[in-house]
């Protein structure tokens, strides 16, 4: 959360905002994603537009659109933003768009073009999906605070997966193994 102070000459205040590059830093994950889902914030009566600054972990990005939208016009321009792998469409409205490991270093633009682009006047929403290719985990564990991150986000979906899962018990020890 941040505040901006009361300004004497507020147009003044409101043209050097324009101007400005603000960072916000929110202090959970899902805090984050929320936001970064909203594209926007409101300062001072005016709507700012918001990109995600923090690179993925991932080469894949969860895609959710109104089903009214072809997914075929989502594939072409994923497909014009980078090189695609495989696309697998996880529900009605929800693809997960798998990018080649070269576009790692391009998936930071990917994602924030792709939060830009309207089809049908529909705009769609893209983050990164929490889904790891292997030759990316495999990356991610040799460092350990990468390593900590994905255990971290492993722990997590467990708890999503809720208590009645009959696998849930091995999938924790594993987790907690490595």
């Amino acid at each position: 959360m941040f505040t901006i102070l009361h300004h004497n000459n507020r147009d003044r205040a409101w043209q050097s905002l324009l101007h400005l590059s603000l960072s916000l830093r929110l202090s959970t994950e899902d805090g984050k994603e929320i936001a970064l889902a909203k594209h926007s914030l409101d300062v001072l009566g005016k709507r700012l537009q918001i990109s995600r600054i923090d690179a993925p972990r991932t080469t894949v990005v969860r895609v959710l659109y109104n089903q009214s939208v072809k997914g075929s016009k989502i594939i072409q321009v994923c497909n014009s933003l980078g090189k695609t792998r495989f696309v697998r469409m996880r529900s009605p409205g929800i693809m997960d768009i798998h990018f080649k490991l070269a576009e790692w270093p391009n998936m930071l633009k990917i994602l924030n073009r792709l939060n830009a682009v309207a089809i049908g006047g529909q705009t769609l929403l893209a983050q990164p999906a929490s889904v790891f290719p292997p030759d990316i985990l495999q990356i991610l564990w040799s460092h350990p605070e990468e390593r900590k991150h994905v255990k971290t986000l492993v722990q997590k979906l467990l708890q999503e997966l809720g208590e009645n899962v009959v696998h849930k018990v091995g999938l924790t020890d594993l987790a907690d193994f490595y």
